[in-house]
């Protein structure tokens, strides 16, 4: 799924930042060793990374979605590892590239502050054992789940001098209002949801500026006037 969409980030300043947000898989797989090297250079030598949904799936050391699905169907092991681990989905079934029919507000729980919230949610995968390293920290884990099925759905994980922030769900979307049973909960809570995008943010290690910053990420690559920060979705 691709999106245009605005995020009003408050005081915070994106430096040293790549974003990966719901770019296709087929997308990805055209894309050579090279710019992947450079990235894992890139996060290792200080940088940071975000990667949203299917962005946290391919920035895992395995992808497994949907296996035994012949027509959803996406396994097999990736380049960046910034999670070590495997991140398998979809966690909630009913995922279609052409509907919202398996988009929903899932509930889940925030380690900082133990609160539980909804946030958009369409195809996610969940972070399978993550706290088994120790270079993970889960910052939100899935409400209602069995205790068997992986429940941590967003991390961030340190990568040498960098991070990686990778989160399952879409604290960034906006809810339209066009889908009442989904946007409900999202509007009524996006305040909380904002605020939760900020901290996860912080915790990152981006930076606080005297100025508001509003992000605007599109389906193209965009630079910045600063050009140390890449943002791509």
């Amino acid at each position: 799924m691709q999106m245009t969409l605005s995020i009003t980030l408050g005081s915070l300043m994106l430096h040293y930042l790549f974003f990966l947000v719901d770019v296709t898989f087929l997308t990805l797989k055209t894309l050579s060793d090279y710019p992947m090297k450079n990235l894992i250079e890139f996060v290792n030598g200080g940088g940071k990374f975000i990667g949203f949904c299917a962005g946290s799936y391919y920035a895992s050391g395995r992808c497994e979605f949907e296996v035994g699905d012949a027509k959803l169907e996406v396994i097999g092991n990736r380049p960046l590892k910034f999670f070590p681990g495997t991140c398998r989905g979809a966690t909630f079934k009913g995922f279609d590239y052409t509907s919202e029919a398996g988009a929903r507000a899932a509930y889940v729980t925030l380690s900082h502050s133990g609160d539980m919230l909804p946030i958009y949610y369409n195809g996610g995968g969940a972070f399978v054992d993550a706290g088994k390293y120790p270079e993970v920290e889960t910052l939100a884990t899935y409400n209602g789940l069995n205790n068997t099925t992986p429940n941590a759905a967003v991390v961030l994980c340190k990568v040498g001098k960098g991070a990686a922030l990778l989160s399952a769900v879409h604290p960034e979307y906006i809810p339209s209002g066009l889908y009442p049973q989904l946007d409900v909960p999202l509007i009524l809570n996006r305040n909380k949801i904002y605020l939760t995008l900020k901290t996860w943010l912080l915790k990152l290690g981006l930076e606080h500026s005297g100025n508001a910053m509003v992000m605007e990420l599109n389906p193209t690559v965009t630079s910045r006037n600063t050009p140390e920060v890449l943002v791509t979705v």
